[in-house]
């Protein structure tokens, strides 16, 4: 990895470096935050599972709206020719050479954008 930062040039590497001294600083708050999430969601469980969900669909919606937002403005500043994958072609042709685990990898990918690990 520091063979790669070395490599930077001097501007991208400051960059670089404020971006991962944020996210140490941010360290320190990850484990306070999942704590105070999992008390809310342990104090809410009495309500049943159809109030907690209604509570945390607008934030998934918004959290997959922001990656969208994010992602749509990455491809156009970084590479619009991305948008060519969009074409439903290649889509029915993975789709008709992976069959079922084809099916099973696009609900991989919506686990891979919310956060979920397997």
């Amino acid at each position: 990895m520091i063979v790669a930062l070395v490599s930077l040039p001097k501007k991208h590497f400051t960059c670089l470096t404020v971006l991962i001294s944020a996210l140490f600083l941010l360290a320190d708050a990850i484990i306070p935050i999942t704590c105070a999430i999992l008390v809310f969601l342990f104090a809410l469980q009495h309500y049943g599972t159809h109030r907690v969900g209604f509570l945390f669909a607008p934030i998934v919606l918004s959290w997959l709206l922001c990656m969208s937002a994010i992602g749509l403005y990455n491809i156009l500043v970084w590479n619009p020719h991305v948008y060519r994958a969009l074409n439903p072609s290649y889509m029915i042709t993975f789709l008709k050479k992976t069959r079922k685990s084809g099916w099973m990898s696009l609900g991989g990918i919506l686990l891979c954008m919310t956060g979920k690990v397997f």
